[in-house]
């Protein structure tokens, strides 16, 4: 499929179009092509096929089988990783690997043709990590002043990644937006020195698909949607 130019079919796939340049139009333009035309933003989701189309010969198609097919490797190799941040046993984190590249969302993701749903679950493990280590960055100065200001610099750094991170698995499934702000609220609550680098961590999510929030402020039904 990827290399010889054969069709994806899925029930939730929608026809992608012809080239990147075709996808980077519609991330650009207020209109969208559905009917007659209606004046609507891009789903953040195209923003990111045309994106991962860029390796590929600006193909969203090739992007999107190699997505499908690489899904559930990539997902055992995320939860490895991710496990790897809590313990050191390899047994266990065989074990997280193997649930997480065989659980049902992925595997109907896969199996119905979701490009975000199944690139959401890829990155979950990395975003989980990524917001603790925010909650969790340190600097390795030994006297309490440099101590702070160096834990200071690390959790600005690490707040931007999990901003960026955050921003992706939104922009795949706009859906997690409430469970992943209740989140936030409620480690800014509990840990109050990395309180303004959860705010960060918000903020650039809520900046880097600033157009859609305006239009989910007008129908927040368009959080419930897929790409069309």
């Amino acid at each position: 499929i990827a290399g010889w130019g054969g069709s994806l079919t899925g029930t939730a796939l929608p026809p992608p179009p012809g080239d990147t340049a075709t996808l980077w139009a519609l991330v650009t333009s207020s209109w969208r092509p559905v009917d007659l035309g209606v004046a609507a933003v891009a789903d953040p989701q195209t923003a990111l096929l045309a994106a991962l189309s860029l390796p590929f010969g600006t193909s969203p198609q090739v992007a999107t089988a190699v997505l499908l097919l690489a899904a559930l490797p990539l997902a055992a190799l995320g939860a490895w990783w991710a496990a790897g941040r809590l313990t050191r046993s390899p047994a266990l984190r065989g074990w997280t690997a193997l649930f997480w590249a065989a659980a049902p969302p992925l595997l109907t993701g896969v199996g119905t043709g979701r490009p975000g749903a199944v690139l959401c679950h890829l990155l979950l493990p990395v975003a989980v990590v990524a917001v603790a280590r925010v909650v969790a960055a340190r600097g390795p100065a030994t006297s309490r002043t440099a101590r702070i200001r160096t834990g200071r610099v690390a959790r600005v750094g690490a707040a931007a990644l999990a901003g960026l991170t955050v921003t992706v698995v939104l922009a795949a499934a706009p859906s997690l937006a409430l469970p992943a702000l209740v989140t936030l609220v409620v480690l800014g609550v509990r840990a109050e020195g990395c309180r303004l680098a959860l705010v960060w961590t918000a903020t650039v999510p809520m900046v880097g698909v600033l157009p859609w929030w305006q239009a989910v402020a007008r129908d927040w039904r368009l959080l419930l949607t897929g790409p069309a």
